[in-house]
Order: structure tokens, then sequence, then C-alpha cells
């Protein structure tokens, strides 16, 4: 009994602390395949409607992937020292990467729905190509030029969820394909997020490439998998996430 009045009285002091206050969740494909999927919207549409300023960025690789060799369009990767590779995005394979990306957007959207939170996708990203990379033309592949702030701000505001697709657009309307990675790093630096999550459902992804030098503040990565057990409220979660989890590893700072 103690335990859980010492819960709550943590779970009012961390809102009192962090509400109005931006928090960035980028979410992996598979995640939305996982059998908690529906506690963590859940969570998330909760700490919306209790005055947090939540931002989803939504990774779209697994699907992409998927969509792209549904219509025989072949993936080619070229080297990248922060990821590894990144996919090279013809312009015949664009179309399919923007159905794809706004598909998993949708799917946030839907969910967030049913738990009565109202979201925005929006075309908040400007991008601009890679060009050329070691030789290699990058075609629709791009890179983020800037967070259009303003806009993302007055969502947020109304108390509703934002959701950056994997998607950036040029000046002149042009579509790129952008790293979600970047996305949420970027965005969580231009909103000056005091939190910023990365919720991955299979292999701890590794971001130490990502600076601390861009975002501060620390940067939070959850293994859902080991998360199969949500409590019902969002504060005993996010207290799960923020004090708790540390001990067990689930969840950790970047630089440890």
């Amino acid at each position: 009994m103690n335990t859980e009045m010492d819960l709550v009285r943590e779970a009012f002091h961390y809102q009192s602390r962090f509400a109005g206050s931006a928090m960035v969740f980028k979410i992996d494909f598979p995640v939305t395949s996982e059998a908690s999927f529906p506690s963590l919207i859940k969570d998330l549409a909760l700490l919306a409607q209790t005055g947090f300023h939540v931002i989803i960025v939504p990774g779209a690789k697994e699907l992409i992937d998927s969509v792209l060799a549904e219509n025989g369009i072949d993936t080619q990767y070229a080297p990248s020292e922060a990821h590894g590779s990144i996919r090279i995005t013809s312009a015949k394979a664009m179309p399919f990467v923007e159905m794809a990306a706004f598909h998993v957007a949708t799917r946030f959207m839907t969910a967030l729905s049913a738990n009565h939170c109202d979201s925005v996708i929006g075309n908040f990203v400007r991008a601009r190509g890679l060009g050329v990379l070691d030789g290699c033309d990058m075609e629709c592949s791009g890179k983020i030029e800037k967070i259009r702030v303003k806009p993302i701000v007055k969502i947020l505001d109304s108390g509703m969820v934002s959701i950056l697709p994997c998607i950036g657009w040029g000046p002149s309307g042009k579509p790129y394909n952008v790293h979600s990675d970047e996305i949420a790093m970027a965005a969580a630096s231009a909103l000056g997020a005091v939190k910023f999550f990365i919720v991955s459902a299979g292999t701890m992804p590794d971001f130490s490439y990502m600076s601390q030098d861009l975002f501060p503040g620390p940067l939070l990565l959850l293994h859902l998998l080991h998360q199969r057990h949500f409590h019902e409220t969002v504060l005993y979660n996010l207290l799960q996430y923020t004090f708790r989890m540390w001990k067990s590893r689930m969840l950790r700072p970047m630089d440890q």
C-alpha cells in the first residue's frame, strides 16, 4: 500500500513538472503488431488528455519493404555512416513509400481515435534531396531541412497529438523519403522536448550515432517486448518508464 501511495505521489509530481512539455515517441512499425500496442496507445492518449504535448513519429521501414516487394520494385541501399545503410528511393518507388508511410500514420490516428484522442498527420517536415552520395544518386531519398514548429505547436496546444510520417517535402511540394529516426530527433530538438522515447519491438536499435549536441535532453529506449503487462493507468506507466526501468535496463539513457 505504501509503495502504491508513493507511486501516486511521484505521478502527481511528474505530471505537475512536465504538463505542457513536449514528449517525442519514435515507434517502430513492428510495435503495432504487438499485443501491448493498444495499451501503449491508450497511455499516449491519456498523456495528451492530461496536458502533455505528444508527438509520434512512426517508423515504416518493414511495411515499405513489403509494399515495394509486392509491387515488384527492388530496394537498393547505399552506405550511411549514421544508419549503416540508407534506402535509395527511386521516382517509381516513391508513391508506394508515401502510401506505406501514411498507412502506418493512419493506423496510429485510428488507434488514438478509439481512445477519444484527436490527432493530426501533417506535412510539417521540410526536406531536400540527398543528391549524389559516393557516386550514387539517392533520387527521392531526402534529409531534413527544418521542422515547421509553429503549426505543430498549435496542434499540441489544442490538446491534439501530432503525427509525423517518414516523409518530408521540398519548397515546391516534392516529397522525399526521410529516415524516421532523423525526423524524431529533429522534432525533439526543434520542439525542446523534455523526453524522447524510442519504442522498439525487435532488437534494441543502436542510436549511438545521434549527437547529444542536437538533443541535450535524455534519450530513453523502451523495448516493448519486455513490457507485456501494462498497468491500466498512464501515470503508472510513465513512472515505470522514467523511474523504475532504469534498474532493469529495459529503459536506458543513450549515453550508457
